[in-house]
C-alpha cells in the first residue's frame, strides 16, 4: 500500500472509531537493522545500524480534555485512558508502548493535553526490526508536535528509551531508539554507546542491497532470555572488576584479560563477555567495510556475527540456524546475520542486486524454512522519525 492511500485508511479510521473535527496530522517512525552490535549496546559498546522503509504511521487529532484514546489497525485493540496516573496494563498490549512515551512527557511538564490516535505498520511484530521503538518515537513527535514543544533529538531517544525501561521494563540498550530516530537517507549510523558520538556513513552499494527474511519464528521466550543476557554480562563484569577495579563494564576489557579470568568468570558470562568483545571489533571492521565500499568484506563481517551469536551469546535457535544455512547457501548471498536481539524474528542478509529480485521464490522452491511461510522485503535506509504531512 503507498503512503497516501495508509494515510488515507488510518484517517477514515480515527473519524469512524473516535468521532471529533478538526484537522488530523501524520506522523511516522522507520524501523531499524542492526548491521553490526548485537547485545553490545547496553555493554557501552558500539554499533552500526540504519534505518528501514518499513515504517509505523499514526493518524493524531489533538484533544483538550486529558484523554487518550488510542487504536492498532494491525492488533485491532482499541484503548481508551487518561494522561495523568498513567500505569503499565497488561490488557492493553502494545498501547502499552505510546501510554509509556506519553508517561514521559507528562513527567517532563510537556503542555499535551491528550489525542485521538491511530496506528498502523508494516514492520512485522516480533521480528527484531524495533516495531516497538517506531511506535514510541512516532508518539514522541506527535506529542511534542501537539504541545508544541522542541526537544532536541538525543532527548527524544533517552525519553523514548526511559519509556521503554521504565514503563514496559525491557532492560534495553540505545540502539533501536537512536536508530529509528537519528537515521538518515541512505546512510547508516556508527555509535559509541558510552560517549554517545556517533558518525553518519554513506550506506549504497551499487551491486547489493539488504534484505530482510522473515523466519515467521515467534519471539515468546525472548524478554526473559535478554534480561538473562543483560545480568550474565553484569557477573563476567564484576568478576574482571575484581581484578581490575577501573573496569566498569566489558567495554572497558581486553579481550586478553577476558581470556586471563576465564576461570573466575565461569564458562557461561565468559562466552557472553568474549562474544561482545568481538562483536565490538567487528562493529569497526563492518564501518570500515562501508567506507570503502566493500560489500564481500561487510558480508564477512556479518557471517562472523551469526556464528558468534549462535556459538558464544546463544541467542540463535535451533530453526533459525537451519533457516540461515539454507539462505546462505544460496547464489549471490554475501552476508547473513541475526536482526535485532535474536532468539528467533527475521534475519539480515546482503546480497548481491540480481539474486535479490528473486530471492523469495527462490527459498520457496527450495523449500526453506520447514515449510513456513516466509517474508522476504528488500529494504533500504530512510530519514528517521518525524512528520508525515
Amino acid at each position: 500500500m503507498d503512503p497516501e492511500t495508509r494515510k488515507q485508511v488510518v484517517e477514515k479510521e480515527l473519524g469512524l472509531r473516535f468521532g471529533g473535527s478538526g484537522p488530523v496530522r501524520f506522523f511516522r517512525s522507520p524501523g531499524r537493522v542492526d548491521l553490526m552490535g548485537s547485545h553490545t549496546d547496553y555493554n557501552q559498546g558500539f554499533i552500526l545500524a540504519t534505518t528501514i522503509d518499513r515504517d509505523i504511521i499514526i493518524a493524531a487529532r489533538p484533544r483538550s480534555d486529558r484523554m487518550l484514546n488510542l487504536y492498532s489497525l494491525n492488533t485491532k485493540l482499541e484503548v481508551r485512558t487518561g494522561i495523568d496516573g498513567l500505569r503499565h496494563d497488561k490488557g492493553h498490549g502494545w498501547a502499552n508502548y505510546p501510554k509509556g512515551v506519553i508517561k514521559e512527557i507528562i513527567d517532563l511538564n510537556i503542555p499535551f493535553t491528550g489525542a485521538d490516535l491511530v496506528y498502523d505498520g508494516n514492520i512485522p511484530v516480533g521480528g527484531n526490526l524495533s516495531s516497538s521503538a517506531a511506535i514510541e518515537a512516532a508518539t514522541c513527535e506527535m506529542a511534542l508536535a501537539f504541545a508544541g514543544v522542541e526537544l532536541p533529538r538525543w532527548e527524544r531517544v533517552h525519553l523514548c528509551r526511559r519509556a521503554e525501561n521504565n514503563f514496559i521494563s525491557v532492560p534495553c540498550g540505545i540502539m533501536d531508539q537512536f536508530a529509528v530516530i537519528m537515521g538518515g537517507d541512505r546512510q547508516a549510523l556508527r555509535l559509541d554507546c558510552r560517549s554517545l558520538d556517533f558518525e553518519p556513513v554513506s550506506f549504497d552499494f551499487p551491486g547489493s542491497t539488504l534484505v530482510v527474511i522473515d523466519s515467521g519464528l515467534g519471539r515468546e521466550l525472548a524478554a526473559g532470555k535478554y534480561a538473562q543476557r543483560v545480568m550474565e554480562c553484569q557477573k563476567a563484569v564484576a568478576a574482571l572488576k575484581a581484578a581490575r577495579p577501573e573496569i566498569d563494564s566489558l567495554r572497558d576489557a581486553t579481550a586478553a584479560e577476558v581470556e586471563r579470568y576465564r576461570d573466575q568468570m565461569g564458562d557461561v558470562p565468559y562466552r557472553r563477555a568474549r562474544h561482545v568483545l568481538s562483536e565490538n571489533d567487528r562493529v569497526n571492521r563492518a564501518a570500515a567495510a562501508v567506507k570503502a565500499g566493500d560489500e564481500a568484506g561487510l558480508g564477512r563481517v556479518m557471517e562472523e556475527c551469526y556464528q558468534s551469536c549462535k556459538a558464544d551469546y546463544e541467542n540463535s535457535i535451533p530453526d533459525l540456524d537451519r533457516l540461515h544455512d539454507e539462505v546462505a547457501a544460496l547464489p549471490g548471498m554475501l552476508g547473513v546475520r541475526i536482526c535485532g536481539a535474536g532468539w528467533g524474528g527475521c534475519l539480515l542478509a546482503l546480497v548481491k542486486k540480481p539474486a535479490a529480485d528473486g530471492l523469495e521464490g527462490e527459498l520457496k522452491r527450495r523449500g526453506a524454512g520447514g515449510g513456513r511461510q516466509l517474508q522476504v522485503w528488500i529494504v533500504r535506509p530512510t530519514p528517521g522519525a518525524g512528520p508525515l504531512d
